[in-house]
C-alpha cells in the first residue's frame, strides 16, 4: 500500500500539467517515500521534520476531544503510532473518523448537476478542451 501511494503521485505527475504542479506532485512523492521508508538511495531529498510523525497542537485538540469516551485509549494508540512513526496506521485511523461522520450521506440524496449549475470560469482551460463544448 505504501509503494502504491507513492507511485500514484508519480504517475499523476507523469501525465503532465503546469510545471509547478508536476514539481509539487514529485516533491510530495518524495516526502511520502521518506515518511514510509526513511532515508534511502532512491530519494535524494530528505528532511527529518517531514519524516517524523507528530501532531501539532490544533490536531491534538481534535484527536483528543474531551467528549470522546475513548479518549485515553485513543491517546495510547496515537502515541504508539508516533513512537513507531507509522504514517499508514495514522492515515487509516483518520479515515475511520471520516467514514463515521459521513455514514449518513447517501448518494441517492445528491441531485445531478444541470447545465445552469456549471460555472464556466471554474473550467481550467489550460488542462481541458471542454470549454469549447460548453
Amino acid at each position: 500500500m505504501k509503494q502504491l501511494l507513492v507511485r500514484c503521485l508519480l504517475m499523476r505527475a507523469s501525465y503532465g500539467g503546469m510545471k509547478c504542479d508536476v514539481a509539487m506532485l514529485r516533491s510530495y512523492a518524495c516526502i511520502w517515500h521518506n515518511r514510509f521508508f526513511g532515508r534511502t538511495e532512491h530519494c535524494s531529498y530528505f528532511e527529518e521534520r517531514l519524516h517524523k510523525l507528530f501532531f501539532p497542537e490544533a490536531v491534538e485538540e481534535l484527536l483528543y476531544d474531551e467528549e470522546n469516551d475513548h479518549r485515553d485509549q485513543d491517546k495510547l494508540e496515537y502515541d504508539d503510532m508516533i513512537e513507531r512513526n507509522d504514517w499508514l496506521a495514522f492515515i487509516n485511523r483518520i479515515d475511520t473518523y471520516y467514514h463515521r461522520d459521513c455514514s449518513n450521506v447517501l448518494m441517492k440524496e445528491i441531485i445531478a448537476l444541470c447545465d445552469n449549475d456549471l460555472i464556466l470560469s471554474a473550467v481550467d482551460f489550460h488542462c481541458s478542451n471542454q470549454l469549447q463544448h460548453l
